[in-house]
């Protein structure tokens, strides 16, 4: 099984791993401290390691602090700028999500928090957290709302002047939108699929 496609779900155990979800590696790692993106999941006959778990492939980044560079070069024994940063296989465990919220994995639902924006000639849209509590992720709603004066994200997309209107869903879902004549912004909360762990074969771990 795998998952490359922007907003794909991955559940393990009470964690859940998403293309595009920002992560710090952990200290289980050499990469320890680094941030980065999951570009791409891996489990069963797909994965490319030896990871009882799934393989989680990350793009990090290189902090500019001259410190931190100093000593990831000693930890790897080479120069910073020639440590291998994009398509790194890391195991779950190694892996520390910036949003993180446990999950139960006998939960019926499980809802996602989507920011979107968009203008005449550009679209944006990313999950900034996945929880079986629609409520927990109301509440990270409300402080990004509250955080965000201008509504932009990753500084493409900027609403000065706008309507603001809140719908509700019979699903549980939650849209707080922000638009005027060109542009939008929204948050979104909605039930979301997932995949879980391909079945061991042989007896093996998947």
């Amino acid at each position: 099984m795998i998952l490359n496609e922007p907003g794909q779900i991955f559940m393990l155990e009470r964690s859940c791993y998403y293309i595009g979800q920002d992560i710090v590696a952990n200290g289980c790692s050499a990469y320890a401290g680094l941030p980065g993106v999951v570009t791409e999941i891996r489990d069963g006959g797909d994965k490319e390691t030896d990871n009882p778990a799934a393989d989680i492939y990350c793009q990090f980044t290189l902090p500019e602090n001259a410190r931190f560079r100093a000593a990831l070069a000693d930890r790897f024994s080479m120069p910073a700028n020639e440590i291998p940063l994009d398509t790194v296989i890391m195991a779950p465990g190694m892996l520390e999500p910036k949003m993180a919220y446990q999950i139960n994995p006998a939960t019926a639902a499980l809802y996602a928090l989507f920011c979107c924006a968009g203008c005449a000639d550009e679209n944006s849209s990313r999950i900034l957290g996945v929880s079986a509590d629609s409520a927990c992720l109301g509440a990270e709603m409300s402080r990004q709302v509250r955080n965000n004066k201008k509504f932009n994200i990753d500084g493409k997309f900027s609403l000065e002047a706008f309507d603001v209107r809140a719908d509700h869903y019979d699903d549980g879902g939650y849209t707080w939108t922000a638009e005027n004549d060109t542009d939008y912004f929204d948050y979104t909360i909605s039930p979301v699929e997932y995949l879980t762990p391909e079945p061991a074969r042989n007896g093996g771990s998947a």
